[in-house]
């Protein structure tokens, strides 16, 4: 089992963020200070009832905690435009785009690139 080398650093500077002892952090969320001292120290691998718990209680993801954020996800926007706009929240600037707007940033992503191809541009 490969631990989560970093997840016991993100618990710790979220703790220290906070301003709470790893004693208080236990407590809150109720559970033994060795069960916290064992995360932090990246000797034991949370279960992910613990994970969720702890994301919880930081407000932060649980991908966040598991240093996934940066992950390249993969979307294919062949599939349906609606499928995506359930499933995902796209935006730039902080906004969420419209379906509307997606669809126009695609039709203009295809219309670039064949002009490109054809060296049109």
């Amino acid at each position: 089992m490969k631990l989560l080398f970093n997840f016991g650093q993100k618990v710790k500077e979220l703790r220290s963020e906070k301003n709470i002892s790893s004693e208080q952090l236990a407590e809150a969320l109720s559970l033994s200070k060795s069960i916290i001292w064992s995360y932090e120290l990246n000797k034991k691998e949370p279960s992910n009832t613990h994970l969720i718990k702890i994301a919880d209680y930081f407000e932060v993801t649980v991908d966040y905690l598991l240093e996934r954020e940066n992950m390249m996800l993969s979307i294919n926007l062949q599939n349906p435009i609606d499928e995506i706009i359930n499933k995902y929240i796209i935006t730039i600037d902080n906004i969420q785009l419209s379906k509307d707007e997606l669809l126009e940033s695609i039709a203009y992503i295809k219309a670039k690139r064949i002009m490109s191809s054809e060296n049109l541009i």
